[in-house]
This record gives structure tokens, sequence and C-alpha cells, in this order.
């Protein structure tokens, strides 16, 4: 019986047959190291845009084409529903570059999930795509990609362990860090309870989508600090993500490093647990013009608005939040760049005119004066400026930290919009007041996406003084329509009688 893909089969089938947008894939050296060895666990600490999602779902998708494997199952859990679709899209795009004479025939195709018809015509191998969802089955090899971020990561460890008992099958770990707490964490930084893992740091300077030279950078970027390696080794597209990003945000998106936990405002687990999964998950619009189309006033509720004014540096952010069962919703948090005042402007009175934006507070300090007051003028009962003095930051921030604790907020799993949450400091001044600020070494960005669902959440308001008010207003509605026929049947009235008629003539004659 012939051996089964492994070790150099698997990286000279990736560099022989395979294409990735109609040129020949060129493997990175650690993504070499990777096919290469089998790891019964294995956790990666990774940079972002390095390419692991990528990697992992070539991996499994050779597998499951294997002419010598059967029944091979491979489950990817990811950290959103988008991200699942994203390694089966992967996967596909692998499959049909292939040549025929290597390809198993595909018997089932969907969004989530891949299904191959193994030699014999008996069985079948599978690759499966979970959003941030238990792991079940009989078994395979399991891949847990941007695991630090997921909300249910004690249960979706303990369920995977299981899966992977019997046949050799593996278990993999990737993620970039979020935060020194966490399951992610605690594997990777335990080596003495979690012994049987390997574990691999993946640098930005692995990668040459980021860098100029990896081969030296290898050698010579350990020993510099961030600043000097990303001005020596970075592409320029990594100069740009480096000069608009917190020194902090770069080093643990980019460089494995872990942020404080204690440092931070809101902390990983309230975030988490503010953050549905699996079913449950809130997935976000992504554009005005698709909420726009999309609005359900039974799903999405009252709506309310906060946006954050950036023009230069920082970024204009819009959120939107939903009020609907005494929950408060984030359905959008749109990020807009170097986006000129006017545009600014009419992207909100559109806003305010097609969705029905209960109200909609704007940071109305500096940059957002004039903005706000133009707004006001044109929908007096809808837009409100909101002036950032300390004292009214500190009651933005400490509304949403109230709500959030009251888990009266849930978040969709936006990356970024978590890490600006968790990047928020909380300092007091001499004066013993307190300031709310992102890392101290920068003012690359100012928590953008923290800010503006701030504004929208203190648009809300306090949800008993709202809810009061409609619920009332629906009951009356609905008690109208309750008493429309019992009104009506009173008005009837018995007919006459022929002799009432003539009586009731005979007074005209």
């Amino acid at each position: 019986m012939n051996e089964c893909y492994r070790g150099q089969k698997l990286i000279d089938l990736c560099e022989g047959i395979i294409e990735v947008d109609h040129a020949p894939l060129r493997v990175e050296f650690w993504q070499k190291h990777y096919l290469r060895e089998d790891y019964d666990f294995l956790i990666v600490c990774k940079s972002r845009r390095i390419g692991w999602s990528f990697i992992t779902a070539l991996k499994g998708l050779l597998k499951a084409l294997d002419p010598n494997r059967f029944k091979y199952m491979k489950q990817f859990v990811s950290y959103s529903l988008e991200d699942a679709k994203e390694k089966i899209a992967f996967a596909r795009e692998f499959y049909f570059s292939l040549p025929k004479k290597y390809r198993k025939e595909l018997v089932s195709d969907t969004k989530t999930s891949l299904e191959f018809l193994d030699g014999g015509g008996k069985t079948r191998s599978r690759l499966l795509s979970l959003p941030c969802r238990q792991p079940r089955g009989k078994g395979g090899d399991i891949s847990l990609d941007e695991f630090a971020f997921h909300p249910n990561d004690e249960l979706i460890y303990t369920s995977a362990l299981p899966v992977i008992v019997r046949g050799g099958y593996e278990i993999e770990i990737g993620s970039t860090p979020f935060g020194n707490k966490g399951k992610f964490y605690e594997i990777f930084s335990d080596e003495t309870r979690y012994q049987n893992f390997k574990r691999i740091n993946l640098y930005w300077w692995y990668s040459n989508a980021l860098c100029v030279d990896v081969r030296k950078a290898v050698h010579e970027a350990p020993k510099m600090m961030s600043q000097e390696r990303v001005e020596r080794f970075g592409t320029e597209i990594l100069k740009d993500i480096f000069d608009s990003m917190p020194l902090e945000d770069f080093q643990q998106e980019f460089e494995c490093s872990y942020s404080d936990e204690l440092t931070a405002f809101i902390s990983l687990e309230m975030i988490k647990t503010c953050t549905p999964a699996g079913d449950q998950e809130i997935i976000p619009f992504k554009s005005i013009d698709e909420f726009i189309l999309a609005y359900d006033p039974k799903i999405h509720g009252l709506l309310y608005g906060g946006y954050d004014v950036g023009r230069s540096q920082n970024s204009s952010v819009l959120t939107i939040l939903g009020l609907n069962e005494n929950m408060k919703t984030c359905w959008a948090s749109i990020e807009y760049k170097n986006v000129k005042f006017d545009a600014q402007r009419d992207l909100l009175i559109r806003v305010l005119s097609e969705l029905p934006i209960y109200r909609l507070c704007i940071d109305g300090t500096g940059l957002g004066a004039n903005l706000g007051e133009n707004l006001e003028d044109r929908f007096p009962r809808k837009a409100e400026s909101v002036f950032f003095t300390n004292p009214v930051v500190e009651e933005l921030a400490n509304g949403l930290y109230l709500a959030m604790e009251r888990l009266e907020v849930l978040l969709p799993p936006i990356r970024d919009l978590q890490l600006h949450i968790h990047s928020i400091r909380k300092k007091t001044t001499a004066a013993k007041h307190s300031r709310f600020d992102v890392d101290k070494n920068t003012k690359k960005h100012h928590g953008d996406r923290f800010f503006s669902l701030c504004l929208a959440h203190h648009a809300v308001g306090t949800i008993k003084g709202k809810r009061d008010f409609y619920d009332q207003w629906k009951e009356k509605k609905e008690q109208k329509k309750r008493d429309v026929p019992a009104q009506k049947k009173k008005r009837r009235r018995r007919p006459k009688s022929a002799e009432e008629v003539l009586a009731s003539k005979s007074r005209y004659i």
C-alpha cells in the first residue's frame, strides 16, 4: 500500500500542482515546516496577515484528497462565521486548481463544508468549518483559529480533546495574542501543565508579504526594537500599519506580544462575555447601504447611533445600536478613513434620513464641532453634539462599562472593535479626576471604535425610561385594536319593526 501524503511530499504537491490567483503557489519557509511536521499538540502565537488560515486549509484539503486516506475529517473552529466561510473558500479554490487526477469526487459543497468520495466509493472525507462552536464527532483533526478571541474558549477546548483521542489525530491552535489572560495564553505560557504542546512564534518578519528580506530578518530582527526593525525590514504596507497603530497594539498584533490585562479599563473576559458565539453570533453590517436594505424592526429594534469624528491620523467611526427586548445590540461599527468633512456630513444625513435612527450622538469636540452643529440644525430632534470634556468622557465610559457588566450590550465579532475597547486605560490625574486614553507611548489612534460605541450607548440613554414609554405606546395601540370590534358591536342597533317605521314616518305627515 502506498504511503499517505506527508512530509516533503506535501510540500512538493503544494509547489508543484497548486495555483493561487492563476500563479504557482510559493510556500513560506515556516509554512514548509508546518506541512512537513506532524504534531499531536501544536500551539502557534502568530502575527496577523501571515497566512496561517491559508496554510491550515491547504493542509486539511490535501489530507482529505489523499487517495490512501479514508474517512478523514478536519474541523476548523473559527472566531466568526465570516472566518469559518473563508477557510472553506480557500480549500475550494485549491481544489479546483488541482489537476483532475489529484481530485476525489466532490459530493457536497456548502459555505462551511466540503465532502469528498473516497476511493472505492464507500466512505467520505470531510472538511467542516464551524463559527466559534464546540467541535463534535467520532474523530478527526481539530484546528482552533484565532483562539484567543473565542468567547467560549474553555468549552471549545474541552470539547475538542475527545475528538482527537483515537486514530492518531491532531489538535492545532493558532492565534494572535489578545491580552495575557484566557485559555490561549494559559496553554502557551504554562509549559509545565501543557507540556505535550509544541510552541511556535510566527512574527511578521517571517512573511515575504510583510518583510523585504526574510532570510536576514530572521537572524537580525529579534535583536532590534520594534521601530528599528520595521524601518529596516518592513514593506511599505507594514510601515503604514505601524504608523497608524499604537505601539502596544502593533506589538500584540504583529510581534507576538501580550498586552497587560491588568491595565485595561474593560477586561478581556467582559468583552468575550458580551460577544455571543455560534448560532447566537451577531452578524454586523459592513456598509450603510447593506443596513438600509436589510433593516427589520422586529430583528434590529429601535436604532441609536454614535459618531466619533476623525480626519487625518484617526478614523471616523459610525456605531449603530439596536434596542430590542432590553438589549442593546451593536449592528454596525463602520470605519471611515481619510474622508472629507462634506462626505461625512452627507453620509450622516443619509443615515438619519433613510434609517429609523431615534437619536444620533456626535463627537462635537474640535474637528466635529461644525459637523455636529450642521446636523443639529437639520435634524433638531435626532442629532446631538456631545463635547468630550473629562467629566463627560468619564460618564460615557462608565455608562458603557456598567452596561457591559450587566450584560445589556451584545457585540459582533469585529476584532478591531474588541481591540479598541481593550486598549482603553483609565488613569487618575493629580486633581483626582479620571482620564481615559489609549497607550501612553503614542497617539496614533484614540480608541475610535470604543468612543463611537460609548456615544451610541449614550444615545440610547437608560433602558428603563425608553422601554416604559414604548411599552406603554405598544400596549395602547394593541388595546385599541382589541376595543374596535367591541365598539362596532355596541353601535349596532336592533332592526325596527313595521309599526315603529310607520310611527316614525307619521311625524312628517
